[in-house]
């Protein structure tokens, strides 16, 4: 026994000796040729060795390189598909003995390693890892009962150990051309602790990540325990971080920064994976003038469970939080702002069911002296096998503070339940309820087609009675001044909803605004030209209550009797008229509109392509009834304009007081009109302006001037006596006044103007110049009849004269006046008639004067030869200094005046 182990020790020491000796030996640089040679044989590529190699067999099998390159396949873009400067591998003898596997540090410096792939799909290491179909069947046939042997009849390793992997200055390149893909990793470093199976060993890596297409950079960094049992298939990551910072064009940020981190264990055999303390961060930084913020912050926690066998998977205590500010960022949104989502998370693989038994969701955002802080919190259940989602008893609250607002803040609170079925492509949400302040908002929604190019909807909406007005305060938005501040106290809407992407429609539309109440239907189609359809109907409302007030310091606008301006007319805005598509009809029960009340007013709209089409137009109105049609056509470069409008049976008189407070005239007017015009503004339509039509008042009255009563006092005046005031109104009372008129060019030409009083007929034409404002008028005013008629005694003697007037000027500043020596001869002429004309002459002889003097009440003082009493002297003494001081005028003139003072307060 003692022979037997000394041969075999002896034989141990004689091949350890020729093994240390080998080396020295044999020089593997010799057969680099060799070698390059066998692997371009198997591979088809060719090996080059440019720097020496190191061989050394015991105590360990080590493999040294320098330099070394194997070059790319054909038809590929880089040189060489791999090269590395130096190499180094060593795996010690005499542990392989006892069939355990003992590596020492794996040393790779400088790998380049180029990874292709051409337009056609085809990679640069197919080659290398395929082979011949033929040939490959035919090994297979020929071989597998040996290849089933030798593993069989192979040991296995009873252990295995490497020390350690070192990997430096590695640079990896990705192409792909059929997708146009350019990947690399640059600057590559990995460097491991013993890697021992079942036993955690360090692991850290570094590395550039940079993209061509699309254009990123980022750099990664790697830390972990790593531990893999591969006999128990066991694996773990434990104190996992990862790092990563990144900036790309294509990204909304400058930069995003990522940092994870968690425990990481899989059993494979029992197929779970447990991550446990998972904590993701993400910090992003904004710059550039489209920039929402200037830094944000992302983290996710939460512990995940997965178990693949029984296809279970759940997070519990899940909370992604993100803050935010914009500090710096010109007009953000916000200044600072936080949220908070959380929630235990379970999903059934199996089924694809995912449930979220309390899902809530924190808001906080300010920016100023606002802020806002919400609360949202709902019942999730989602079914992705069926695409299916349910949300019950969502509930939102929210609060809005700002101390300029009415109260300092603002609450909102909403409450819903929501299924979406994407298989169906349906949405439904029921009992929606949102408040804000006292607003209530009920609705129901139902949705389908929603993944379409066509979704549609209907819902019934109800906003519950609320005051308009005090929400608006409280919310700091501003409302258009109007006349009447307690208007918008009460609005309240129902209706039912029905659309997609290309129209809406309500119907059964219900809204109540103050005293007012609009009922019926409204759609609009294609919103890109939208184009309205209505049919209304509003039971009554005063406008003037919603208009702004007049100002206190406005002005009447003034007028010089010309159509030179040195402003510009503003156009009409024709392109909103060409655009305007609408076709509907408004009943009002009852309106009030500039100070005019109407009842049962009817306006049909018929608009499309330009042309507009106000056809009926209807309305009552103070005993009588207005009808219209109105037609614009914009169609063409110059917009036409034409009107086919009547008034029957109008009293003009509470009309004129309404609309204007002070009513000129009173009576029932009939009037008709046809008309056309042309131009793009107001006073090209004025210029152009053409036609034809009538009116008629009767049973009415001239207000401002008594003729009667200035008749009477004529009269008195020219016999030597004086009235008393009179107490009668102001007024000329007619029993008919009308005419007919044309318009050519925006002149109004009136040929048979006609006034008819039991006292007086008045006829005679003229034009009103609309461009011009100016009017002209020749009037004759005859004395036909007794003025017992207006409340006088019975003067017959006046019966037959005739009175020329004229009126002149401006419609701002009509100027009436007589023709005073027409009157007087014409008066002369009707006494020639009955007497002597030297007895005419003796009646116009001091008389004259004496009447002139007392005409209409007293204007002019009458001539007297008789001395004024004693106690009036001074009086006296005092007029005769006036009339020394200035002319005095005619009694012609005087009279004149008068008249035509009398005759303004018509106008």
């Amino acid at each position: 026994m003692r022979i037997l182990i000394k041969l075999i020790v002896a034989f141990l020491v004689l091949v350890i000796a020729a093994l240390v000796a080998l080396p020295f030996i044999i020089d593997p640089n010799d057969y680099k040729d060799q070698i390059s040679q066998q692997v371009e044989r198997v591979t088809g590529r060719t090996l080059t060795l440019q720097g020496d190699i190191g061989l050394s067999v015991f105590p360990w099998i080590a493999l040294e390189l320098g330099p070394t390159s194997l070059s790319n396949a054909s038809g590929f873009k880089a040189d060489h598909f791999a090269q590395v400067e130096a190499a180094e591998i060593r795996i010690k003898l005499m542990p392989l003995l006892r069939k355990e596997l003992e590596v020492d540090t794996i040393v790779l410096d400088g790998l380049v390693l180029n990874l292709e792939t051409n337009e056609a799909g085809v990679t640069n290491w197919d080659d290398l890892t395929g082979t011949d179909a033929d040939a490959e069947e035919s090994e297979s046939a020929a071989s597998s009962a040996d290849v089933a042997k030798d593993v069989e009849s192979s040991p296995a390793l009873t252990a295995i150990s490497i020390a350690g992997v070192r990997l430096t200055n590695a640079n990896i390149l990705w192409s792909d051309d059929s997708k146009g893909e350019q990947f690399q990793l640059r600057n590559m470093n990995l460097t491991t602790d013993p890697l021992v199976p079942g036993k955690p060993t360090s692991v850290k890596a570094a590395f550039d990540l940079i993209s061509a297409q699309p254009e990123a950079r980022a750099h990664i960094t790697l830390d972990t325990d790593l531990m893999l049992d591969l006999e128990n298939q066991q694996y773990a990551l434990n104190k996992l971080k990862f790092t990563t910072v990144a900036q790309s064009r294509e990204l909304p940020v400058a930069q995003v920064g990522f940092d994870l981190r968690g425990d990481v264990h899989a059993d494979m055999q029992k197929q779970i994976i447990n991550i446990r303390d998972l904590a993701l961060k993400s910090q992003l930084n904004g710059e550039g003038p489209d920039a929402m913020f200037s830094e944000a912050e992302i983290s996710l926690n939460g512990h995940l469970l997965a178990d693949l066998g029984n296809e279970k998977a759940s997070i519990s205590e899940f909370k992604l939080s993100a803050s935010a500010n914009s500090r710096g960022i010109p007009e953000p949104l916000f200044t600072d702002a936080k949220i908070q989502l959380s929630g235990d998370v379970s999903a059934d693989l199996a089924s694809q069911s995912v449930a979220i038994p309390q899902l809530g969701l924190n808001l906080e955002a300010s920016k100023d002296k606002q802020k806002i802080v919400a609360q949202l919190s709902a019942q999730v259940a989602s079914d992705p096998a069926k695409q299916q989602t349910q949300l019950d008893n969502l509930q939102l609250a929210a609060t809005i503070t700002d101390p300029d607002m009415p109260g300092g803040k603002a609450e909102l609170n909403l409450t819903t339940s929501a299924t979406v079925d994407l298989e169906k492509q349906t949405l439904n949400v029921a009992d929606l309820v949102l408040q804000l302040q006292d607003l209530l908002i009920q609705a129901q929604l139902n949705a389908s087609d929603i993944l379409s190019e066509t979704p549609s909807f209907n819902a019934d909406l109800h906003i519950n009675p609320f005051n308009l007005r005090s929400l608006t305060r409280d919310l700091q938005i501003e409302l258009p001044e109007m006349a009447d501040t307690s208007t918008l106290e009460l609005f309240e809407l129902r209706t039912k909803v029905s659309g997609s992407n290309e129209h809406i429609a309500l119907t059964d539309l219900n809204i109540k605004l103050d005293q007012s109440t609009l009922a019926g239907q409204f759609s609009v189609r294609n919103f890109d030209k939208p184009a309205l359809r209505f049919d209304l109907k509003l039971d009554e409302i005063d406008a003037d209550r919603y208009l702004p007030p007049p100002s206190e310091d406005e002005k009447p606008k003034t007028s010089s009797g010309s159509a030179a301006s040195s402003a510009e007319p503003e156009d009409l805005p024709l392109d909103a008229i060409r655009e305007l598509n609408a076709k509907g009809k408004i009943e009002i029960g009852k309106l009030k509109i500039s100070g005019v009340h109407s009842q049962n007013i009817l306006l049909t709209l018929d608009a499309e392509d330009g042309l507009v089409k106000l056809s009926p137009l209807r309305a009552e109105m103070y005993q009588g009834q207005y009808q219209g049609n109105v037609v614009i056509d914009a169609r063409n470069d110059v917009m036409k304009l034409s009107m086919d409008e009547k008034l029957q049976g109008v009293q003009a008189g509470p009309l004129l007081d309404d609309l204007t407070g002070d009513s000129k005239i009173s009576g029932t007017v009939n009037a008709s009109a046809k008309l056309t015009a042309s131009g793009n503004n107001p006073d090209a339509i004025k210029q152009t302006l053409n036609g034809s039509g009538d009116f008629s008042f009767s049973e009415g009255a001239l207000k401002g001037v008594n003729l009667a009563d200035a008749i009477r006092r004529a009269r008195a005046a020219i016999s030597g006596q004086s009235l008393p005031e009179s107490d009668e109104p102001v007024q000329t009372d007619f029993s008919s006044l009308g005419g007919s008129f044309t318009a050519r060019n925006g002149v109004i030409d009136n040929q048979d103007f006609s006034l008819m009083s039991p006292l007086l007929r008045v006829s005679g034409a003229g034009n009103v110049d609309l461009p011009q404002e100016s009017i002209d008028y020749a009037l004759r005013v005859a004395v036909v009849g007794s003025l017992e008629g207006q409340g006088g005694r019975e003067i017959t003697d006046l019966r037959g004269l005739t009175i020329p007037v004229r009126i002149t000027g401006s419609f701002d500043n009509p100027r009436p006046s007589v023709d005073l020596a027409g009157l007087l001869r014409d008066r002369a002429t009707e006494e020639l008639r009955g007497r002597a004309a030297e007895q005419i002459q003796d009646r116009l002889g001091d008389k004259v004067g004496e009447g002139l003097g007392g005409l209409l009440g007293g204007a002019l003082a009458p001539k007297s030869n008789d001395a004024a009493p004693a106690e009036e002297a001074p009086e006296a003494d005092s007029a005769t200094e006036e009339k020394e001081a200035e002319p005095a005028k005619s009694p012609e003139d005087q009279l004149k005046d008068e008249l035509q003072n009398r005759l303004r307060r018509l106008f």
